[in-house]
């Protein structure tokens, strides 16, 4: 946790000098079409911070045990004031392998249309992926190209811009399919993420259930257990961390 510390107040003060000449100085009512809305986020968030486990513990009141691990990934997403994604930086650890990278994010009328992924310290570009608008603006369709691989496919939104199913394909340069797999979002009254059904070339059909726990005082859940609707195992354990204006 104490690389990811390090970086982001750093990344932070960059990212928001760079930002100053395009933002409206003042205060901005977040629109019904920002990248906020379609995470489901509440309130002027500036980072919304992901750290990701493969495995967590908790204890017989099913609260979280911190360990002071290192997660499998940590994730800092950056938001303008407009409520859009300015950038995102994530690390990748997994035993003695680690990787950092940085996503830049080209909008137009509040809409994502391409993405830049490089290499933190050596600003080598490893994907770049471009989006298209279709459908009265409710489906994303996507095509990448990284250093070895292809990737492909679509983002459906429903009409409050939460992201209700896709299907997403990877292959090799050489047409060889690494993955391929579609997805299917289910919701409860209040637009919380509480089911996604997954069908998968190699996995076949599976259901990862989403517990939620630990709410900030702006409404937003700080963890999140993601489980195997089968055999009730956890997939991943996500503790998040909210920054706001």
């Amino acid at each position: 946790m104490g690389r990811m510390q390090n970086i982001l107040p750093f990344l932070y003060m960059k990212h928001r000098t760079a930002l100053l000449l395009m933002l409206v100085s003042g205060l901005h009512t977040v629109s019904a079409q920002t990248d906020l809305v379609t995470y489901g986020f509440k309130g002027r968030v500036r980072a919304a911070i992901y750290r990701i486990y493969n495995e967590a513990k908790f204890d017989s009141f099913g609260k979280y045990i911190d360990e002071k691990k290192q997660p499998y990934i940590e994730k800092a997403i950056y938001f303008d004031k407009m409520g859009n994604i300015d950038s995102v930086v994530e690390v990748l650890s997994e035993g003695h392998f680690f990787e950092k990278y940085i996503t830049y994010h080209t909008h137009g009328g509040n809409k994502i249309r391409s993405t830049i992924k490089y290499r933190y310290y050596t600003n080598e570009v490893i994907e770049e992926t471009k989006y298209t608008w279709s459908e009265g603006n409710s489906k994303c369709s996507f095509k990448g190209k990284g250093i070895l691989t292809l990737t492909s496919g679509f983002r459906k939104l429903s009409y409050n811009h939460r992201e209700s199913k896709g299907e997403y394909s990877q292959e090799t340069k050489k047409g060889v399919i690494l993955l391929k797999e579609a997805y299917k979002n289910e919701f409860d009254d209040n637009w919380n993420l509480i089911k996604t059904h997954y069908s998968n070339a190699t996995k076949g059909f599976y259901t990862i259930t989403y517990t939620y726990d630990e709410m900030d005082e702006t409404g937003n859940h700080q963890q999140v257990k993601l489980i195997y609707e089968d055999t009730k195992k956890l997939q991943r354990f996500i503790k998040k961390e909210f920054i706001y204006y």
